[in-house]
C-alpha cells in the first residue's frame, strides 16, 4: 500500500497565509465555505509534492480449514487486505471467525482456577478491567498470575481482557478479548527445525519457516477454536 503523507501543520500554515493575504488585499472577512475550498485547492496542489509511505501487509491461504490468515493485529489493516483480494478476484465469501464463549470469559476463568485447556500455558503478561464503564485497568509484566494480588482483583469483579499463552511447546503468544493472537513468537525448537529443512539458502529459509508455520497453525488455530467453545456459525450457513 502507499499512501502520500501531507503533514497537518503545512496545509494549515499555507491556508492562514493565503486567508491573510485575501482578507489584506480585498479588505474583507473569508468565512467558512470559502476557506474549506481554499483548503481543497492547497491539498491538490501539495499532494504531488508529498510524502510517499509504502507498508506491506502478509495473509496465508488455508483451504483445508477454510481460513484467511492475516499478519496484523488492525481490522481495518485486515479488512482492506480483503477488500483487495476481493476485488482481484470477483468475489469473496469470507466472514470473521467468532466462537461460541466470549475470550474474556475464557480467560478470567483460566487464569481464577489456573487450570487452562488442554496444551494450554498461562504465562506471566495480563490485562485486567474492571467491568464498569469507567472501571480501572490493571496491567501486568514478568509477574505470578497465581499470586494473592492477581487473585484479589478477579474477587473484585475485574476481567481478563489480555493474557500470555503458550500453546505444546511450540509457540507463544498474547491473546487478546476481539481473539487477536498477537506478539506470536515460534520456539526455538520449531526455527531450528525451519533452519535445518531449508538449507543454506535464504529462500529455502523461507519456504520451509512458512511451511512449517502453516502446519502448526493446522493445529493451533483449531485447538484455540476449540478451547474457546467452539466456532460459532451464523444462522444461515
Amino acid at each position: 500500500k502507499e499512501e502520500r503523507i501531507l503533514p497537518g501543520s503545512v496545509v494549515r500554515d499555507a491556508l492562514k497565509e493565503k486567508v491573510e493575504e485575501i482578507e489584506a488585499e480585498q479588505m474583507r472577512k473569508v468565512y467558512k465555505k470559502e476557506r474549506d475550498q481554499i483548503k481543497d485547492e492547497i491539498i491538490q496542489a501539495f499532494l504531488p509534492r508529498a510524502f510517499i509511505r509504502r507498508s506491506s501487509t502478509f495473509a496465508a491461504i488455508a483451504p483445508k480449514q477454510g481460513l484467511i490468515l492475516v499478519n496484523s493485529a488492525s481490522p481495518k489493516r485486515a479488512e482492506d487486505l480483503l477488500s483487495t483480494l476481493r476485488e482481484v478476484i470477483g468475489t469473496l465469501p469470507v466472514r470473521p471467525l467468532t466462537v461460541k464463549t466470549a475470550p474474556t470469559a475464557i480467560m478470567t476463568d483460566w487464569v481464577t482456577t489456573q487450570k487452562p485447556a488442554d496444551d494450554f500455558f498461562v504465562l506471566d503478561e495480563c490485562e485486567l478491567r474492571d467491568t464498569h464503564e469507567d472501571g480501572g485497568i490493571v496491567r501486568c509484566k514478568r509477574q505470578d498470575l497465581t499470586g494473592e494480588e492477581i487473585q484479589l482483583h478477579l474477587t473484585t469483579g475485574k476481567v481478563v481482557t489480555q493474557l500470555s499463552l503458550a500453546w505444546q511447546d511450540k509457540l507463544s503468544f498474547m491473546l487478546d478479548d476481539k481473539m487477536t493472537v498477537k506478539r506470536l513468537k515460534f520456539e526455538d525448537l520449531l526455527q531450528d527445525q525451519a533452519e535445518q529443512d531449508g538449507g543454506e539458502e535464504a529462500l529455502g529459509q523461507l519456504d520451509a519457516s512458512f511451511t512449517l508455520m502453516m502446519l502448526t497453525f493446522g493445529e493451533f488455530i483449531p485447538a484455540l477454536v476449540e478451547a474457546l467453545g467452539g466456532e460459532e456459525t451464523p444462522q444461515g450457513i
